[in-house]
């Protein structure tokens, strides 16, 4: 590839990004973003004359803080759907219209109900060491 390659399509996967991020397709967006910032890198580690790195490096942590924020965005709101969608021992509450609190002694038939909580729960206990294992330094 030729000089300049690795920048020219920096800037078109740079307009994707904005693009997306007007649009409000903020995940999208910080994909592209992600994405041209390794051209980006690539092309200043490349370019061997300072007055033609310069700009790309001011491009470079512009675009740095902007997907920075957009990863900061999309964590908090990761965050917030993760904390409505789960209980406190990994079940999902319900959101429904009753507005009634699941009883404690429930969590037991709940376990039993999902049967895919169920298989994650006995491989992680087998994951799990629960006894000191017989390994020496001169084994």
């Amino acid at each position: 590839m030729g000089k300049g390659t690795k920048d020219r399509k920096a800037i078109d996967i740079v307009k994707k990004a904005t693009e997306e991020d007007q649009k409000g397709n903020y995940e999208d967006a910080y994909r592209y973003y992600q994405n041209a910032l390794d051209y980006f890198m690539t092309a200043m580690k490349y370019e061997k004359n300072d007055r033609l790195k310069e700009p790309i490096r001011k491009r470079f942590v512009e675009y740095l803080d902007r997907a920075e924020k957009l990863k900061e965005f999309l964590q908090k709101n990761e965050e917030k759907r993760g904390r409505r969608a789960m209980g406190a021992n990994g079940t999902e509450k319900s959101t429904g219209g009753s507005g009634t609190k699941k009883s404690g002694n429930s969590s037991d038939s709940d376990e039993d109900a999902d049967p895919e909580m169920k298989k994650l729960r006995a491989g992680l206990t087998s994951a799990i060491l629960t006894e000191k294992p017989n390994v020496r330094w001169d084994d």
